[in-house]
């Protein structure tokens, strides 16, 4: 067990340590960014960018979620836009408890959307199964709404 702060300095520092150890490494997102870069180039050959893929994906692992509640989610998206079904498999399963809350986030609205259409007919289940009771609050909700458009036209 960790000690409970006892003073308010002891609890400021306590909260600051708190704040940096959720703050995403800057190295990681200059990274992840300069990938994505390559990535989207026109000239890009589809082996080259399969490899700058597999790449993001390996360093973002287990970061999923950080990620992409965070602006460098644009990352994650475009890896899940041109990953393979097996690489796009991990990211689901990460992400899939979640899914609703990042439906309604201005920053992964758009990766939902994009994990939505590649998902297999099972996953595609499960988040539909997910979605119970949760519809009217989507619909009410400025983000989410778009979302819910996009599903329904999968369905």
């Amino acid at each position: 067990e960790e000690p409970q702060p006892v003073t308010a300095m002891d609890e400021r520092v306590a909260a600051e340590e708190m704040s940096e150890s959720r703050k995403l490494d800057n190295n990681l997102v200059k990274e992840l960014t300069m990938l994505c870069v390559k990535m989207k180039y026109h000239n890009t050959t589809t082996i080259r960018r399969c490899r700058l893929v597999t790449e993001a994906l390996r360093k973002m692992d287990g970061k999923y979620l950080e990620i992409a509640r965070s602006p460098t989610a644009c990352v994650l998206q475009s890896c899940v836009k041109w990953c393979s079904q097996s690489e796009r498999d991990p990211v689901f399963v990460a992400l899939q408890p979640h899914l609703l809350d990042l439906s309604c986030d201005k920053y992964s609205c758009f990766l939902v959307n994009y994990i939505i259409k590649g998902a297999s007919k099972e996953q595609f289940a499960l988040f539909i199964s997910s979605l119970h009771g949760h519809v009217a609050s989507l619909l009410f909700h400025t983000i989410g709404v778009s979302g819910m458009c996009c599903y329904v036209l999968l369905s």
